[in-house]
């Protein structure tokens, strides 16, 4: 096991001169299962290429067990690398190919044998051993490409998007099989995905990139709960974050700091939301400035009717147009537009008679509201 670092880590590319990767200082603890995440072209695979020296970085330092490597060639870091497209020599069988890498570091045959057995019983590959790569499944190519890596016992594993080939349901059993043998074995794990719910799934640790930089990097309910910027917040979750525009105002009318919108609802309203005592005063500095309120999904439910007589609406609630209902089970989403267009999504309860088209009445549970800069990476002001 080792500790890999990255230090002010840059590449760049002489075609074009912009970096695919800017910057990214990064540690993943020895023992530890870190994901990098992000849309496509992000960095996060150039990043992993670097680590595994495939790609020379332009700039900074990769660490690996204390040792700079940036120099040093890829068969020399004693790393193993898992790719999505399995890599398996499609004329040997699955013994052969488990075995290949310890063949060619001319390891005794009693040893690769022993340690070959270890493997196939630990990923349940025993009975397929004599089988050739074409004689098998998709999840069955993979566990023996994860093998291959495993058998060579190095300080570090790195997987590029190794699920992304399989099925659905078959990813998910594949990463619950991965996490368990990361569990057992506890070796220095540095892996590659676009799917922001296998990162969740998976990382111990989660570094979400883009445009070539770490956006941020902690623990995934960290990263959910407390999303640093705005990008972070709608890249992470199912469904995305919802967005509204609009200003904060300080206490007056309401006891505490409230935020208007600049969408409106079905009677031309803007939607006001009031903060806490605590969120107010967080947000002292900000009161009269233009802002982006964030709510999850999760975070809103249906509302009771509005009472009698008054004429204008509660605070933290929408009245909506509903466009779609998706069920999902024991829950639902529903697809909202308000009176100027934008989408809110909610995820409630399944419940009967929502159709399309009807009106509904959506309430936000104040302590899980967030607020960010104007922008795209509009800095979290919670």
């Amino acid at each position: 096991m080792a500790e890999i670092r990255l230090e002010g880590v840059t590449k760049v590319y002489p075609r074009g001169g912009a970096a695919a990767v800017d910057s990214v200082s990064l540690t993943v603890p020895d023992g530890s299962f870190t994901v990098l995440v992000g849309p496509s072209g992000c960095g996060k695979s150039t990043t992993l290429r670097m680590v595994a020296g495939l790609e020379e970085a332009t700039d900074g330092r990769i660490v690996i067990d204390g040792r700079t490597v940036n120099d040093v060639p890829p068969r020399d870091r004693d790393i193993a690398m898992v790719f999505q497209n399995y890599a398996l020599y499609p004329h040997m069988t699955v013994r052969q190919n488990l075995g290949f890498a310890l063949r060619m570091r001319r390891t005794p045959r009693a040893e690769i044998e022993r340690r070959v057995g270890e493997v196939a019983r630990t990923l349940g590959i025993e009975d397929l051993l004599d089988r050739r790569p074409g004689q098998l499944s998709g999840g069955q190519r993979q566990r023996v490409a994860v093998g291959r890596a495993i058998v060579r016992e190095p300080k570090a594993f790195l997987f590029d998007e190794p699920l992304s080939n399989l099925d659905a349901r078959l990813r998910v059993s594949t990463r619950a099989e991965l996490k368990a043998l990361h569990q057992r074995l506890r070796t220095t794990t540095l892996y590659v995905t676009h799917d922001q719910e296998e990162a969740m799934t998976l990382g111990d640790q989660v570094v979400v990139m883009c445009r070539g930089r770490v956006q941020q990097a902690g623990p995934p309910m960290e990263i959910y709960r407390h999303p640093a910027n705005r990008f972070v917040a709608g890249f992470v979750g199912t469904p995305p974050m919802n967005f509204i525009a609009g200003t904060l105002s300080k206490p007056g009318e309401y006891e505490n700091a409230h935020f208007a919108s600049d969408a409106t609802n079905l009677v031309n309203e803007r939607f006001v939301f009031a903060f806490s005592a605590e969120q107010s005063e967080r947000l002292r500095p900000y009161f009269g400035e233009p802002i982006v309120l964030g709510i999850r999904p999760q975070a809103l439910s249906l509302a009771a009717e509005q009472e009698p007589g008054r004429d204008f609406p509660d605070t933290n609630q929408f009245v909506l147009e509903l466009l779609v209902v998706e069920p999902l089970g024991d829950t639902m989403d529903l697809v909202c537009q308000t009176a100027s267009g934008e989408r809110i999504v909610a995820r409630v309860p399944a419940a009967d008679g929502l159709i399309p088209g009807a009106t509904v009445r959506l309430e936000a549970q104040p302590a899980r509201l967030h607020a960010f800069e104007v922008g795209e990476f509009g800095a979290a002001l919670l």
